[in-house]
């Protein structure tokens, strides 16, 4: 009988600790990809690092890639190469 309490116990208790550090983990993602980011970087360049721009208006999320001249907008330099995708909301 305690087996049996104990193989039922575990994963419920797994499962209600997942869906609650998912939900704390939600809401700052939530937060932080409704912000605008005005820096970032392109990489024009595969053979060189990134260069860095400013005057943007991109965040984390969204349906549009986020371009600089023509080139694709990251939002960290990781040594040579650029990672983190910028997006937008809109088109333009």
């Amino acid at each position: 009988m305690k087996t049996k309490a104990i193989k039922f116990v575990m994963p419920a208790l797994t499962i209600v600790f997942a869906i609650a550090a998912s939900a704390f983990t939600a809401v700052e993602l939530e937060s932080a990809d409704a912000s605008m980011i005005t820096q970032g970087y392109i990489q024009p360049d595969p053979q060189e690092s990134c260069e860095q721009v400013n005057n943007l208006d991109c965040s984390l999320a969204g349906t549009y890639l986020c371009t600089s001249d023509g080139f694709q907008v990251y939002r960290d330099e990781n040594g040579t190469s650029c990672s983190f995708q910028l997006k937008k909301t809109t088109p333009n």
